[in-house]
């Protein structure tokens, strides 16, 4: 059985009010950097403009991320043009009634706007806009890229509704990926069922499936 798994960085956990597994993400993410700091959430929470009580967008530290040494893409069908422009629209279009209207509800539009012009204007930051595929997260994987993708996390708890959530991939096999999950519940190298992964992804349908891939190139 093949399988391939990037350095493990360890899991990093969510804090006790479930806001910040972007966070914890990223922490994953800039323990690959060898000989630099990590950034405490609260310095996360500044470079990403976190709102208490609301979502969290990366968009503006997605795009600081060349500035630390990551090469960085994004492979997802999110026009980020039309999200900077007019969020309550985008969303409901994207993600349907439902789950377009809870999104709003938990969104600091304004500076979402600004937040996701910036990323849209950079010019370090590859993105691809369409859908991402079970090949993507591969071929990213075997380039040495960690990935990072929004998902339902309410699939993985086998409960209805949406919430919105991160997780970290950095490797997998025939059966399916190995994450860390920041929670809550966290899972440390967990395995996930390739199947009950896309459920989650493919939230609320295919158009949702996305990546954001990381590689420390040493630059920094």
């Amino acid at each position: 059985m093949l399988e391939v798994r990037l350095f493990n960085p360890g899991l990093v956990e969510n804090s006790l009010t479930a806001e910040h597994c972007v966070h914890a993400c990223f922490q994953m993410l800039l323990r690959t950097r060898p000989g630099y700091q990590v950034f405490s959430f609260k310095k996360l929470d500044e470079l990403m403009h976190k709102v208490p009580g609301k979502y969290t967008f990366e968009y503006n530290l997605v795009a600081e991320m060349p500035s630390l040494g990551f090469a960085t893409e994004i492979i997802w069908e999110f026009d980020l043009f039309r999200l900077s422009n007019d969020p309550k629209e985008f969303f409901l279009d994207i993600y349907g009634k439902p789950i377009g209207e809870i999104t709003i509800a938990n969104s600091d539009l304004e500076l979402l706007k600004l937040d996701a012009k910036r990323l849209y204007e950079s010019t370090q930051v590859k993105i691809t806009t369409r859908s991402a595929t079970f090949e993507d997260i591969k071929l990213k994987i075997l380039e040495g890229y960690y990935i990072l993708c929004t998902i339902n996390q309410r699939v993985l708890q086998a409960d209805s509704g949406y919430v919105a959530h991160t997780i970290l991939v950095y490797g997998f096999n025939d059966r399916g990926l190995i994450i860390h999950n920041p929670g809550p519940p966290s899972n440390d190298s967990a395995e996930i069922p390739w199947d009950l992964f896309n459920k989650a992804w493919a939230c609320p349908d295919d158009k949702s499936r996305n990546i954001m891939a990381f590689k420390y190139n040493g630059n920094k």
